[in-house]
């Protein structure tokens, strides 16, 4: 069913509900359901493979089982009293009549109370980083107030799972960061379609105004340059003029001028990113010390580097391993402290003792963001 919905709409985000009758997840049925969810994101074996283009824009809100049946129950008992409302003895004297509008009313706040909670999963398209394969992932929402029939609540739990960018995230250093050496000498309009159909790549809470607005402040501020066919640069003085549409205007590295004797540079004279690194995180031809490969001086040497780590590892009775992640936390420390790191951007998961997981949270949640608590 879900493979001739028609659910590969080019460059937006959606949110798709999931009909409960058919799809539900947890209490050890909802095999058949993840695997029609693979199916719809392109992640089908052999026949039931299909070409999906945007499944990464796509996001699927689905009942848990247990939730359901309460729903269910509910329903029946609005069901019951609406059919009451209908006797003839009911309708012939205004007490009964009034109260069971009453009573009827009351039943529907209820029933639909119990369908928003029975929405309590977020299925959707992910790859965490490039080297990842991508997978189906799953969002959760534990609090009775939350629902995944709620766009902004399920807004902001893909925020916490690094899969969106919230409101105001997005910037010019943040686009930096996730381009890649083989985006460079891209038509805009493929680094549009980029952001809404690479796993990859989080999706952006205003669109493609976003985007302009980043690619403009890195124009501008000679961290990015746009070219056109020709590697000729155009000018762009405001974000609106950024044509995303466009398949002969191209990202480019921003000119350099740095020698004085050297040939006029072209648009695609190379310059060195933040940490002399692309997004993909390669390294440059630089050497340690300031110099190039040839032992030539240069004055190419980065202002910021990106630095990227793998959080994962069993710490249990180890305590040399314990003790080597608390230097780094305290090198993290102190680096925050005095201000040297200017962007930020994970995901902890951390199995810890009960008696601290709670202060954890609540220092987390002072600082605006979510935190997730479960018992082990």
């Amino acid at each position: 069913m879900l493979a001739t919905a028609g659910l590969d709409d080019a460059r937006t985000t959606r949110l798709f509900i999931l009909d409960p009758a058919q799809f539900s997840l947890r209490n050890g049925i909802e095999q058949q359901t993840i695997q029609a969810l693979k199916v719809a994101v392109g992640l089908g074996e052999g026949t039931a493979r299909l070409p999906v283009e945007w499944a990464s824009s796509a996001v699927f809100a689905v009942a848990n089982t247990q939730r359901r049946a309460r729903a269910r129950a509910l329903a029946v008992e609005y069901l019951a009293r609406h059919r009451a409302l209908s006797a003839p003895e009911v309708q012939a004297d205004a007490d009964l009549t009034t109260m069971g509008n009453k009573e009827l009313t009351a039943a529907k706040l209820e029933l639909e109370k119990a369908v928003k909670r029975a929405y309590q999963h977020v299925a959707y398209l992910a790859q965490p980083n490039p080297d990842a394969d991508r997978a189906l992932d799953q969002v959760t929402f534990e609090d009775e107030n939350q629902s995944a029939l709620d766009g902004t609540q399920v807004w902001k739990a893909l925020a916490d799972k690094e899969k969106v960018f919230d409101a105001g995230q997005f910037t010019a250093r943040v686009l930096l960061y996730h381009l890649r050496d083989q985006d460079y000498g891209r038509p805009l309009s493929e680094i549009r379609d980029a952001f809404w159909n690479t796993p990859r790549l989080p999706l952006l809470y205003t669109g493609e105004a976003d985007l302009q607005e980043a690619i403009y402040s890195a124009v501008a501020s000679d961290e990015l340059a746009i070219v056109d066919g020709s590697s000729q640069p155009v000018a762009v003085t405001d974000s609106s003029q950024v044509n995303l549409a466009s398949v002969g205007l191209r990202l480019a590295r921003p000119l350099t001028c740095e020698d004085p004797g050297a040939d006029e540079p072209t648009a695609d004279t190379p310059k060195p990113q933040p940490g002399g690194t692309s997004g993909a995180g390669s390294t440059g031809s630089e050497a340690p010390g300031g110099t190039s490969g040839t032992g030539e001086s240069t004055d190419h040497t980065p202002a910021e580097k990106f630095v990227t780590f793998p959080l994962v590892g069993n710490l249990f009775q180890q305590p040399h391993k314990s003790e080597g992640m608390a230097q780094v936390f305290r090198t993290l420390y102190s680096m925050l402290d005095e201000g040297t790191i200017s962007y930020l951007q994970g995901t902890l998961q951390l199995v810890v003792d009960a008696s601290a997981a709670d202060k954890l949270a609540e220092q987390v949640r002072a600082l605006g963001l979510g935190v997730t608590v479960r018992d082990q």
